[in-house]
């Protein structure tokens, strides 16, 4: 069994920022790709990882400023941007046929691989995954600040502090909540761009999940009638963290599909 530790994988430069990326398991095996939630890190999904890592081929990456990974001051902040991250660290991996699990942003970066690389993206499962911004939810996003995120997940950000060489919390905050969460552009939420997603999906989400609503998953499954929905009773935006059991079931029957 593996999970990722932030001690044994390596780092990968581009122009703006440099990547902290693990690999576990043979690759010989299938490839799951993992992708976390905003203000978060791999580690955070280390619950599932635990249940997959024995058969799968598992590879984690953490976003610019997130984990370890690292970003300059000209690094633009964007769902596209991050698209574009993960797409030059796979290639650079040599890494052409995956399946992405995502939480949260990294769910939504799942959504816009999927849709532009068809024939790469095996299956995308999603944990409280948003596809396109409803007012609510930027209500709540757009006045997030660094403070209170650290009343609410202190163990976290003292986490971040410990492992990033470049720790500036309220910084990444502040650029992730005004450039990534807030994008209301074509860089953003995926949107119309879910139509061209022609892999098998598993959208999930927790009952009381206060960002991705019930009647946005619902709508999900009207553009993408063949796409697997569920929502889960008794658990929040973390799903995982909250239900594993039924989260850990939900993701092995689809992973069992293709």
């Amino acid at each position: 069994m593996y999970q990722f530790d932030h001690q044994s994988g390596k780092f990968i430069q581009t122009e703006s920022a440099n990547f902290y990326v693990e690999q576990h398991s043979s690759s010989d095996k299938r490839t799951i790709v993992f992708l976390h939630g905003g203000l978060g890190n791999i580690v955070d999904l280390n619950p599932i990882v635990n249940s997959l890592s024995a058969d799968f081929h598992i590879v984690g990456i953490d976003f610019a400023g997130h984990g370890r990974s690292t970003y300059q001051d000209d690094y633009s902040f964007s769902y596209a941007q991050h698209q574009a991250d993960v797409e030059y660290i796979l290639a650079k991996l040599n890494i052409h046929q995956y399946t992405i699990i995502g939480f949260s942003d990294g769910g939504i970066v799942a959504y816009r691989l999927a849709a532009q690389h068809s024939d790469q993206v095996q299956q995308i499962i999603t944990i409280g995954a948003q596809w396109q911004l409803e007012a609510q939810s930027l209500n709540i996003l757009k006045s997030l600040t660094a403070k209170q995120w650290l009343t609410m997940f202190p163990e976290s950000v003292t986490y971040y502090q410990q492992i990033n060489a470049e720790p500036n919390f309220d910084k990444l905050v502040y650029r992730v909540v005004n450039h990534l969460w807030t994008d209301q552009s074509e860089t953003g939420y995926p949107n119309r761009m879910l139509n061209l997603i022609k892999c098998p999906v598993l959208a999930m989400r927790g009952d009381q999940d206060h960002l991705l609503s019930l009647e946005e998953l619902t709508a999900l499954s009207k553009v993408l009638p063949k796409a697997d929905i569920a929502n889960i009773p008794y658990a929040g935006h973390a799903l995982y963290e909250d239900d594993l059991q039924t989260c850990i079931t939900l993701i092995q029957k689809a992973l069992s599909r293709i």
